[in-house]
């Protein structure tokens, strides 16, 4: 585990824009392909738009890049709490990305079942054998995720049943969170089958949550999502005030 701390969240931002320039660079000039999956709510914005940003132009290979999503709100996409409206307006809108390369969870209605099952299926679709984990999960070059300050990941809360899920990849979950509308999030197997996972966090409540799972004996006995990531061969954490 390596912690990045930074003065604050635009320094941090634009560091890890630079990050997953080079991972992005690394992952094509090896398969001809990056796979990343972006996170929702407000912290990871100002990380979008520095991607989006002319200064970023040329350093990220969109042509060869498909964007994942860790969680979604069943909310329609121009509502202000849908993370891939949010994703639009700050990144998508700005890049050349082929429309094929969106991946996105598409809410269905009032159903996040339904939800849940159709982006299983598009993961599935696309994760061939040979771009699946030893364990037969997604194996994704690298997952945004950020925190909440219940220590939750993507749609992941505490004590919620999904915590002991092993074999979907995608799972509907009842009302959480803010808003507290119903949800589609990856699992927690997938999460920990990727490459790398790289979380952006700010303020003071998150970082004692990191403090805590830094020191702790036992990080899974803690009453944290994030502690219960276990540790891929990258586990980064950028953090600020």
């Amino acid at each position: 585990m390596e912690i990045r701390r930074f003065a604050d969240l635009t320094e941090a931002s634009r560091e890890l824009a630079d990050y997953l320039a080079a991972v992005a660079g690394e992952e094509v000039g090896r398969r001809g392909e990056c796979t990343l999956v972006l996170a929702g709510g407000s912290t990871p914005q100002a990380l979008y738009r520095e991607l989006a940003s002319p200064a970023m132009a040329g350093r990220l290979p969109w042509s060869r890049m498909h964007l994942f999503w860790g969680d979604e709100r069943m909310v329609p996409q121009d509502d202000p709490a849908s993370n891939l409206g949010m994703a639009r307006a700050t990144l998508l809108d700005h890049i050349p990305l082929p429309a094929t390369h969106i991946h996105a969870i598409v809410p269905d209605g009032a159903s996040p079942e339904r939800a849940a099952v159709a982006y299983e299926k598009e993961l599935r679709r696309f994760f061939t054998p040979s771009r699946l984990s030893p364990q037969g999960f997604p194996r994704f070059d690298c997952v945004l995720l950020g925190m909440g300050e219940d220590g939750h990941i993507a749609s992941l809360f505490p004590v919620s049943p999904l915590l002991a899920e092993r074999q979907r990849w995608a799972a509907a979950c009842g009302p959480g969170g803010s808003p507290p509308v119903p949800r589609v999030t990856l699992t927690l197997p997938v999460l920990n089958n990727a490459k790398r996972l790289v979380f952006l966090i700010s303020g003071p409540r998150k970082a004692a949550i990191l403090d805590e799972i830094v020191t702790a004996p036992d990080p899974a006995l803690l009453p944290y999502p994030a502690a219960l990531l276990q540790q891929p061969a990258t586990l980064i954490w950028f953090v600020a005030p």
